[in-house]
């Protein structure tokens, strides 16, 4: 049982550890949801739609033959953009992405 978990981890079994993103506002907070808007290489399959977040997290499946992902979020009033390839040196690693105030955008504090 956990000898598969354990390859999978280890990319033993030719499948890709998914990305993990935690996406956080302008001010450090954890984004409750995020438009995002990504690109698979060399495939060029696309990927675009709001996601509600638990704790600021996103998932990303790789699919078959995907090297590459270039991703974009953004809220109302900040936005950022990371490339992710899919070969990692911790894939079990979560990527922190802190989103960049817009122009003319007022950065607000909730809590």
């Amino acid at each position: 049982m956990f000898k598969g978990l354990w390859q999978r981890l280890r990319g033993d079994d030719g499948k890709l550890f998914p990305a993990m993103v935690r996406v956080r506002d302008a001010s450090g907070q954890p984004v409750e949801a995020v438009e995002v808007e990504g690109r698979f290489e060399p495939s060029g399959a696309m990927l675009r739609g709001r996601r509600l977040t638990a704790q600021g997290l996103c998932v990303f499946h790789w699919p078959s033959k995907a090297k590459h992902l270039s991703l974009r979020f953004w809220t109302q009033d900040a936005a950022g953009e990371i490339e992710v390839p899919s070969v990692r040196a911790s894939p079990a690693k979560v990527i922190e992405v802190l989103l960049s105030p817009l122009e003319g955008a007022e950065l607000t504090s909730s809590g």
